[in-house]
């Protein structure tokens, strides 16, 4: 009996192995489909994601994680309305959004679908709104267990902008870290006007940061930026005194 539990063992952990192995290498333009990465790779134009894509990193022996590039000049993503984008373990840097209208937001992904990060960094990029995200009315957005670190927007929301009522933002065990809007508000994140369903949970933080404002009911726009240090709480300090790395 003990002897043909074994045989069951080794079968299923064989089956599972061969599951693994299937998985396709990403090649970083392909727009659909589950796929792992392994390498480092560079994104010269934003993909625009219009189904379902779901990309797992696997990390060297070092434990580093594959880098997703932006090219100089782009973002990393676009997410239209029904798509919906999956990274897990994937360091995403290096992405600019520096045109006008649309084309200024989000850094690395600009998302009207479904966006969920698990497990994974995103440093370095920049947007005129979003240095990493902007999600427009619709669209969710679930970081988990992530590090959004050395991200800058010119105008709000350094990291990330999630902006509407019917808009979904969650971030889990996830920390903000060196994150600037260097004009207006929300060093780390700014949540503009009756974002629906904002939460934080788990160990979630912002560092070198102010204390975040609650959100207000009346100026929901002004909840958790990080201008309120030298100046009332929960209102914008004069441009002059207001700290905005967060």
């Amino acid at each position: 009996m003990k002897f043909g539990s074994n045989i069951v063992f080794i079968m299923v952990a064989i089956c599972i192995g061969t599951v693994a192995a299937q998985v396709a290498e990403w090649d970083c333009s392909t727009t659909t489909g589950v796929f792992k990465r392994s390498t480092d790779c560079t994104i010269s134009s934003q993909i625009v994601v219009t189904g379902k894509l779901n990309v797992t990193g696997i990390p060297d022996a070092q434990g580093n994680l594959p880098k997703i590039i932006g090219g100089g000049s782009n973002r990393l993503f676009k997410v239209e309305s029904g798509g919906e984008l999956v990274v897990k373990s994937l360091n995403l840097t290096g992405g600019v959004a520096s045109g006008s209208g649309q084309d200024g937001y989000g850094g690395i992904i600009f998302n009207k679908g479904r966006f969920e990060a698990r497990h994974s960094t995103f440093t370095d990029s920049y947007g005129k709104y979003g240095g990493v995200s902007l999600t427009v009315n619709g669209g969710k957005t679930y970081f988990y267990h992530s590090t959004l670190a050395n991200n800058e927007a010119a105008k709000n929301g350094g990291a990330v902008y999630p902006q509407g009522p019917s808009t979904i933002f969650f971030a889990f065990n996830t920390t903000f870290k060196n994150n600037e809007a260097k004009e207006d508000y929300g060093g780390g994140f700014f949540l503009f006007f009756w974002v629906g369903g904002n939460f934080f949970g788990g160990k979630t933080f912002l560092v070198g940061s102010c204390l975040p404002c609650p959100v207000l009911p009346v100026l929901p726009h002004l909840a958790l930026h990080c201008q309120s240090c030298f100046a009332l709480p929960c209102l914008p300090c004069p441009p002059s005194s207001r700290p905005v790395v967060c």
